[in-house]
C-alpha cells in the first residue's frame, strides 16, 4: 500500500487547479483562500512549508497572467497569512 504525504496531497489537488485557472482571477483568489484556511490548521512546519510553496506558485502565475491590477492586489493581500 502506497502512502501519500501531505505535500503530495496538496500537489494532487492544487497543481491542476492552478494550471487551469491561471487566467481566472476569481478561481485563483479562492485557491489562496483555501490554502489560507488549511495553513491556519496545519500542525507541522513541513505542512506549512508545502502550503507556502503552493501559495508562492499561485502568486507567481498570477503576476504573469492577471491583467487587472486590482485582482493582483487582492490576491497579494489575501496571501499575506501564508507567504
Amino acid at each position: 500500500v502506497q502512502t501519500i504525504n501531505f505535500e503530495t496531497l496538496l500537489d494532487m489537488g492544487f497543481n491542476p487547479l492552478r494550471q487551469v485557472a491561471e487566467n481566472m482571477p476569481s478561481v485563483v483568489i479562492r485557491l489562496i483562500d483555501a490554502l489560507t484556511a488549511i495553513y491556519k490548521r496545519a500542525e507541522t512546519k513541513e505542512d506549512k512549508r508545502a502550503i507556502e510553496k503552493h501559495a508562492k506558485m499561485i502568486l507567481n502565475r498570477a503576476e504573469q497572467h492577471f491583467k487587472e491590477p486590482n485582482d493582483l492586489k487582492d490576491l497579494r493581500e489575501r496571501s499575506t497569512e501564508v507567504i
